[in-house]
């Protein structure tokens, strides 16, 4: 995810619970593929706080099994 994305997402709210959902997934799928760029994962871990997404719980759970520092919100 480059800095650009990260900004609008920062400016960006959710309408309802479906919304969460389908942007967790996508937010999930990114975090999947960039789990070996602490920075990287740890933005996308950033939005997922930010926007309560269900799979907020498991991207944190995964974050802490890797040698990164504490995740701060």
């Amino acid at each position: 995810m480059n800095a650009n994305l990260i900004q609008r997402f920062c400016n960006t709210t959710l309408s309802n619970d479906k919304t969460k959902h389908l942007l967790g997934k996508c937010l999930r799928k990114a975090f999947d593929e960039s789990i070996s760029d602490a920075l990287e994962s740890e933005n996308i871990l950033g939005l997922a706080w930010k926007f309560q997404v269900p799979q907020f719980d498991e991207m944190f759970e995964d974050h802490q099994n890797h040698d990164y520092p504490p995740f701060e919100c």
